[in-house]
């Protein structure tokens, strides 16, 4: 599978034998979301870790974030996430994500 832009796979994809601590990560923060139910949901040739935590961790490796209301996205979030590739939101508003830093990046 390929971007249209690249012509390269996507950055989350890796092969089934790849050690699973070494996968990109999937951060769920909202608490009634269920990570099982996401990780089920990702195609097959893509692999990643899906973990819940309580606010949105720093660090490279993740490359989503399902946000919850609770979790604020700020440019300084955005900042300590390199590897972030997309933020999703799981709730009806945005106000908890500073949307002009994440289309900045």
């Amino acid at each position: 599978m390929a971007t249209a832009e690249t012509g390269e796979r996507p950055p989350t994809h890796r092969d089934a034998g790849d050690d699973p601590r070494d996968l990109p990560a999937i951060v769920v923060t909202d608490q009634l979301v269920d990570t099982a139910a996401v990780a089920g949901e990702l195609p097959a040739a893509w692999a990643a870790q899906v973990r819940s935590e309580r606010g949105v961790p720093s660090g490279s490796g993740i490359a989503a974030v399902l946000a919850g209301p609770g979790s604020e996205v700020c440019g300084s979030v955005l900042d300590g996430l390199p590897d972030l590739r997309v933020v999703v939101v799981t709730s009806m508003g945005w106000d908890h994500v500073d949307v002009d830093a994440a289309r900045a990046r």
